[in-house]
Parts: structure tokens; C-alpha cells; sequence
């Protein structure tokens, strides 16, 4: 099962009325997705085209007041690459639900991927002060924008919350094991990623740790490749073969 629908299926119980949508090349993905309570979403291929963007539009029609529709179209506009359109999105969504730890907690990283550290740092400082205790997929985005902010240890006690829920998890946490000069530990956490990626692979290439490590760099919808360098640092120095160093 494709690991972006049993990420919907999930916040779905949580959050029954919550406007998702799958990012996918695949149509039995995308189908999969609907089923499991996702709006119609699109491919990468289709990235940048006027349908996305009517997409988009689609998706907050029906209540633009509604801080989860513009949750979605904010990470939605930051998948097709217009990254200041998200940022006003984010913003809007917090505004709308300023004591919603979820949508900070989200929003925060969609900021840190935008490049905005300073404002995802006060975003995240304001989710934890809203749920002091973080479920497994909140530590996630901790871990995550605690990494992208350099703050590694941080980063690295998050992610002991989520463990191996979020397959990605693992290759953060080398990255974080690695810049800490823990090597031994980075590469045994990078290694790890590469199996639990394999065992979920799909398509017709083979899983190579160079190929695992090129899949995980675009996963995320980031302003510029800057944002990542120290997520590349990383998986390299734990052992991960990556291109572009």
C-alpha cells in the first residue's frame, strides 16, 4: 500500500473533516487516496500546469474560512513550486486556527521548507505550547524542522518519539547522527533507512542505496536546494551514496 494513502487514512481518524490530497504519478495511488477520504490530487509530472493550479483553487471553494482547506492548499502550492503563494496560505491557516497544535505544527515546517527558519521556529515554539505532548506524526515535524534549523540533538531526541512510523524518519536521523560526528550510529540508521524503503519499493527500477537516497531528496517540496544541503551532508557523510557534492 502506497505510503502517502496510509498517511491519509491516518490523519483522517484523526481529523475526519481534514482537505488532503495525494501527490502521485500513479492512478491506482490516486484512486486509493479518494477512497481513503483524499480530494483529487495530481502527479509531479503535472507540476506547474494550469490544471494543478485549478486544483488548488478547487480545493478552498467551498469554505475559504475553513483553516484545514487552507492547510492543504498551502502544501499543495509548495508541491507546485510557489513557495510565497504557500506562505500565505500557511499564515492564513494559522490565523484561522491559531490554537490548533496540528496546524502549527504543519505549517511550521512548511516554512522551514520554504526557506523561513526564524518564522517555523516560532510556529513550532507555539504547537508545543498548544500539545506539550506530541503524537508520533507531531515529533515527526519537530525532528524535521529541529534538523533543517541545525539544532541536530534536538532533532534527534524527536525522532526517538516516532521511531520507524514514518519510513523517512531513519535518514534524518542519521543525517542528525552524522553532522554529531556519531558515524557508527549514522551509518546503522542510514542502512536501516535503505531496508525499510526497499521492502515498500514500486516501479520497475531497483532500490539501490543511490537510488533509495535519490527518491528521498525529492520527497519534499523544498524553495531551493539550499534548504536541504544539510540533509545531503548528511546521508553522505552516513554512508549514502549522494550525487550533486
Amino acid at each position: 500500500e502506497n505510503e502517502g494513502v496510509k498517511f491519509i487514512a491516518r490523519l483522517k481518524d484523526e481529523y475526519p473533516s481534514l482537505k488532503m490530497m495525494l501527490i502521485s504519478n500513479y492512478a491506482e495511488a490516486q484512486a486509493a487516496a479518494v477512497a481513503a477520504g483524499a480530494l483529487p490530487g495530481f502527479g509531479k509530472r503535472e507540476i506547474g500546469t494550469p490544471k494543478v493550479k485549478d486544483i488548488l483553487r478547487g480545493a478552498v471553494e467551498t469554505d475559504p474560512l475553513d483553516s484545514r482547506a487552507q492547510l492543504a492548499l498551502a502544501w499543495a502550492s509548495a508541491m507546485n513550486g510557489d513557495h510565497d503563494l504557500a506562505e500565505t496560505h500557511f499564515d492564513q491557516a494559522c490565523h484561522l486556527n491559531e490554537d490548533d497544535s496540528w496546524t502549527m505544527t504543519s505549517s511550521s515546517l512548511g516554512y522551514a521548507f520554504g526557506g523561513k527558519l526564524e518564522k517555523a521556529n516560532d510556529t513550532l515554539a507555539n504547537a508545543l505550547r498548544l500539545r506539550p505532548l506530541p503524537t508520533p506524526l507531531h515529533w515527526c515535524y519537530h525532528s524535521n524542522v529541529q534538523f533543517l534549523s541545525g539544532r541536530y540533538d534536538e532533532s534527534i531526541v524527536s525522532a526517538e518519539h516516532v521511531g520507524e512510523l514514518v519510513s523517512n524518519m531513519p535518514a534524518w536521523r542519521a543525517a542528525a547522527l552524522a553532522h554529531l560526528g556519531r558515524i557508527e550510529e549514522a551509518r546503522e540508521a542510514a542502512s536501516r533507512f535503505v531496508t525499510i524503503i526497499r521492502a515498500g519499493w514500486q516501479g520497475a527500477s531497483e532500490p539501490t542505496p543511490l537510488a533509495v537516497a535519490r527518491w528521498l531528496l525529492h520527497c519534499f517540496p523544498t524553495r531551493n536546494a539550499q534548504v536541504l544541503a544539510g540533509l545531503r551532508t548528511g546521508l553522505k557523510v552516513a554512508g549514502l551514496p549522494v550525487l550533486g557534492q
